[in-house]
């Protein structure tokens, strides 16, 4: 899951306990990780890297 650490529109708590889940706290706010963003391109990372670990 990726939640922006300075998010006002999603809570950041619900995420963390996501059972099985890998959890990356993103810089900024909610719109932060979309293209433009702040940490856009580390989410594009973290999420490839999940799904190379993951999908076969």
């Amino acid at each position: 899951m990726v939640v922006a650490e300075s998010d006002t529109m999603a809570p950041t708590g619900p995420a963390a306990r996501a059972p099985r889940g890998e959890l990356y706290r993103s810089r900024g706010g909610h719109y932060d990780v979309y293209a433009g963003g702040l940490d856009h391109t580390d989410v594009l990372r973290v999420e490839l890297e999940f799904l190379e670990r993951h999908a076969e």
